[in-house]
């Protein structure tokens, strides 16, 4: 047996790749003529193990149209966020809760201050 190299593992795993989703798609054709022959013994938890490709075969044999997955590139256009939107995110800056905190006792702190003050003037004078 050769050593296996990358090559090797890359096409040998594309041909199994393939191969799988045809049985899917096979496995999917003969469900939907299951269910069109005895559709009160067919069992639905067969469909579970079909994917994406088995579902659709299943739908096309069953003459419902299946709705098509958006292609990775209109997946990644939408995930994609433009240079602006990138740039406004690092200028934005939050308000740690802390700060607001502070910023609220160091007011009641000031505002008793003067309550305090002009308590004192008025007693004194």
């Amino acid at each position: 047996m050769a050593n296996p190299t990358p090559q090797n593992f890359s096409g040998a795993a594309a041909k199994a790749t393939i191969e799988a989703s045809r049985s899917r798609e096979q496995l999917g054709r003969d469900l939907a003529a299951l269910f069109m022959s005895a559709p009160a013994t067919f069992d639905p938890v067969a469909l579970r193990r079909l994917g994406q490709a088995g579902l659709r075969s299943f739908a096309a044999a069953l003459g419902v149209s299946a709705p098509t997955p958006p292609s990775p590139v209109a997946e990644a256009k939408k995930q994609t966020v433009s240079e602006d939107e990138t740039n406004w995110k690092h200028q934005e800056s939050r308000i740690v809760q802390f700060q607001v905190v502070g910023a609220f006792y160091g007011a009641i702190a000031g505002l008793t201050a003067i309550v305090a003050v002009s308590l004192l003037s008025a007693l004194l004078s």
